[in-house]
């Protein structure tokens, strides 16, 4: 099973639905967060290395994470004239598909194209809280 396959399948299993592009750091690290109410906290944070092109807008919902197609790679290249062709993996990722699939409507593509993509599981609270539990952290922008 791939990374991709791998995070779609525990996404299934937990209730996180809200994502956000949280930063993209000066060491070329893109970071998005996931959660079931990113008000108060997040759960999953996705570390994508080095990307080149980014299409994701800021706030998305119900994603699906997966290798682009041969195909897309090809669309993709012609359509934003890349003129030395793609550097990286191709990351495509499809907004509200298993709606857009319920109701026989098209589903939003997004790519991103990267050196590198990891993620990891845990809960980062969005305000100033005590008695952490393990593999609980506050969130670095909290004072």
């Amino acid at each position: 099973m791939n990374i991709y396959d791998a995070l779609n399948k525990e996404l299934q299993q937990v209730n996180i639905e809200e994502f956000e592009i949280l930063s993209l750091s000066m060491y070329g690290e893109l970071t998005i967060i996931g959660s079931f109410d990113s008000s108060y906290h997040h759960e999953l944070e996705i570390y994508i290395k080095n990307p080149s092109y980014i299409s994701l807008p800021k706030y998305f919902e119900s994603p699906t994470f997966r290798l682009a197609t041969l195909q897309e790679k090809k669309d993709l290249e012609k359509e934003r004239l890349f003129s030395k062709g793609l550097d990286g993996t191709v990351i495509c990722i499809e907004l509200d598909r298993q709606l857009a699939e319920e109701f026989d409507q098209p589903f939003e593509k997004h790519y991103i194209i990267a050196e590198n993509f990891t993620y990891k599981f845990g809960l980062v609270y969005h305000y100033k809280r005590e008695n952490l539990e393990e593999g609980e952290r506050i969130a670095e922008w909290v004072k």
